[in-house]
């Protein structure tokens, strides 16, 4: 993805609904997909299966929804079909990657706007900081580093399956981020508002592909 702002303030349009009980699913309704302007957008959309397709070939895009607040954990599982060349995550122009899923969070007295100083001139909501957990890229799992498209102490990047993982087919992820928020950005954690899932290949160009489903919100595991 490009490192200019504008290419993630897009993604503040964001749209209705969520679900608010203890484990409960994010429906299909209410999910809206967001391009970047003057790049071709990629194929982010809902299968018959209840999986979600995300195709990107030399094209980003962002599919998205506004969730009711949240605590706990975030669960899923997705496949990576196509993961194309190896990337660097951590530079612009360079960090292509095959699927990617969002949190973002509301604002505080410490965090500006995520999405710049023209933010509430456009309508977009308050939100302050994002946790991005990447399918991508050599480092290894659970490795953290800034997001290099934010301010400083704005976002974070968290990889948890490497290109060289899309050879194992299906993987289940759970995380905490709550306690993510507060390990990375040194503060207890808001509700997160938002979710988004994107994929990239825009930079290096060529074709990437993946699936993700059972996005579920859960009660932390108190026990680790």
């Amino acid at each position: 993805m490009r490192r200019a702002l504008p290419s993630l303030t897009i993604l503040a349009a964001f749209a209705v609904a969520g679900a608010s009980t203890a484990a409960s699913a994010i429906e299909r309704d209410g999910w809206r997909l967001l391009g970047v302007p003057g790049v071709k957008e990629s194929d982010i959309r809902w299968q018959d299966d209840d999986t979600m397709q995300v195709i990107s070939d030399s094209s980003v895009a962002f599919y998205y929804r506004e969730v009711m607040p949240q605590t706990g954990t975030l669960s899923w599982r997705w496949q990576v079909m196509d993961a194309g060349v190896q990337t660097d995550l951590r530079t612009p122009g360079e960090d292509d990657r095959p699927v990617a899923l969002h949190l973002w969070f509301p604002k505080d007295d410490d965090s500006g706007s995520l999405f710049g100083w023209a933010a509430s001139l456009l309508g977009y909501p308050p939100v302050g900081r994002a946790i991005t957990y990447v399918w991508g890229g050599e480092e290894p799992r659970g490795t953290a580093f800034v997001n290099p498209h934010l301010a400083d102490s704005q976002g974070m990047i968290v990889v948890l399956q490497t290109t060289a993982a899309s050879e194992n087919g299906w993987a289940e992820e759970t995380v905490d981020f709550a306690a993510d928020y507060e390990r990375y950005f040194g503060h207890p954690s808001p509700k997160p508002t938002h979710i988004a899932i994107s994929g990239d290949s825009d930079d290096l160009g060529g074709r990437r592909s993946a699936r993700i489903a059972d996005l579920r919100f859960g009660e932390p595991d108190l026990e680790q």
